[in-house]
């Protein structure tokens, strides 16, 4: 395992597939790229509390997910504190049990890593795929591919 991983994780329904589009966006741009030397970029359905098993040994993780946290919908979250999941009512995550609680126990059980990236894109209550949910993911992908280069 690498020590930076990209984890895109959600479902294959509606907009909950945002971390699947944005992964494959991203495995696109790096293709022949130096920085796929040093990262991990994959995606998992609905990974539960697998999840702490995927981030447990690695130094750096961001993950992305599809969000409804009623912003507009097409917003990009960056988060790099899970301490955004305790001051909400309700599951941050669109598949209501998940990220935030995978995230949460890893924390008690002391397995995140140095640096947890939490990156989102804002769904309606609908969950469909729009427009504007797919410049998000372009943007996203953008976003996260020029953190990465700025680390090597």
């Amino acid at each position: 395992m690498k020590s930076i991983r990209i984890l895109g994780v959600g479902s294959f329904f509606g907009a909950d597939q945002i971390g699947l589009l944005v992964i494959k966006r991203i495995k696109a741009k790096i293709l022949s790229h130096p920085i796929s030397e040093i990262i991990d970029v994959e995606y998992y359905d609905r990974p539960g509390f697998h999840l702490i098993e995927l981030v447990k040994d690695a130094k750096e993780i961001h993950l992305i997910d599809a969000m409804l946290s009623g912003k507009d919908e097409g917003f990009i979250h960056r988060h790099t504190d899970i301490s955004i999941f305790e001051s909400l009512d309700q599951s941050f995550s669109s598949h209501g049990y998940g990220l935030a609680e995978a995230l949460q126990l890893a924390k008690s059980l002391d397995s995140l890593p140095e640096k947890l990236v939490i990156h989102g894109i804002e769904i309606s209550k609908e969950n469909v795929i729009t427009p504007r949910i797919l410049n998000a993911c372009d943007m996203l992908a953008e976003n996260i591919v020029t953190e990465l280069n700025n680390l090597i």
